[in-house]
């Protein structure tokens, strides 16, 4: 909202006091869709939370880089793969359509923006082709760099990725990371930091994975829409480490360990007791 609605600076400061990073931003709101459409935790949808949702929705996804954008229809597909048969996952599809058909009507410019992002991830686009090909460049630099002269260690966590690889976009060793979190990793651990990465990240995507069909043939609903949550939140917070500094930073960081941590507790629970959802309602009502 911060860039549709002026806000204050900070005292002292040239920062906004709320100035979100879109792409962060739609990372999160991936995970609050799968957890508002996959889950059955809810059992009321308010109209005032649906209707917020879809506004705030809106406004970041017109906003939105490719990263963010990709991000969220990666997760949300995901979630609509699982849940095609779900009432929900068709009334958002229909109220986004809606949506989309009445501002066409009325102001047909307006995803002009949003659909020039979507095609500049797929073809070839003259405005974003530059960024795209410099990071490209980049990023092989590193690879074949790492590979050859750092294989074991990496260049370590001190090092400036930008300025010290001759890749200085904005000048003054400001850039200090490719915007591609693996490549990161890989690059300040070499192979084997970057392989126990992927044994971390895949580990544990594929145990997440499992207990979520697990759940789904065994009809525990509620169990297997925490699973298919945390799973979608994963994809779309790979989806955007692999174009954008996140997971480097608080926005990203914090959420992904904390995603990962709730994992690995909802498993374990889940192993000892399955039926603990259920208990907790019922004592509820």
């Amino acid at each position: 909202m911060a860039r549709t609605l002026p806000l204050p600076s900070l005292p002292g400061a040239g920062a906004k006091i709320i100035s979100p990073k879109t792409a962060d931003a739609m990372t999160h709101l991936s995970g609050i869709t799968a957890f508002f459409v996959g889950s059955s935790l809810l059992d009321f949808q308010p109209l005032l939370f649906t209707l917020m949702f879809f506004i705030n929705l809106g406004v970041v996804a017109l906003n939105a880089n490719r990263s963010g954008t990709l991000a969220f229809l990666n997760a949300f597909f995901l979630v609509g793969l699982a849940k095609y048969k779900s009432s929900k996952i068709w009334r958002i599809v229909t109220i986004i359509i809606l949506i989309v058909l009445l501002a066409v009507i009325i102001k047909p410019e307006i995803f002009q923006p949003f659909i020039s992002k979507i095609f500049s991830i797929f073809i070839n686009n003259n405005e974003r082709q530059g960024s795209k090909e410099y990071r490209l460049e980049w990023w092989t630099y590193l690879i074949k760099s790492t590979i050859s002269d750092y294989f074991w260690t990496g260049r370590g966590f001190g090092f400036n990725l930008g300025a010290g690889t001759g890749f200085d976009p904005v000048g003054g060793g400001v850039v200090r990371s490719p915007h591609n979190g693996h490549i990161t990793v890989l690059s300040r651990t070499g192979i084997p930091g970057f392989v126990l990465w992927l044994l971390i990240q895949l580990s544990w995507a594929g145990s997440i994975l499992a207990k979520y069909l697990q759940c789904r043939r065994k009809g525990e609903t509620k169990w297997a829409g925490i699973f298919l949550t945390l799973l979608a939140y994963w994809v779309a917070s790979m989806t955007v480490t692999s174009f954008e500094v996140i997971i480097e930073g608080p926005t990203g960081g914090i959420w992904l360990w904390t995603m990962y941590g709730i994992g690995l507790a909802a498993m374990q629970i889940y192993k000892r007791y399955p039926q603990i959802l259920e208990a907790e309602i019922d004592s509820g009502q």
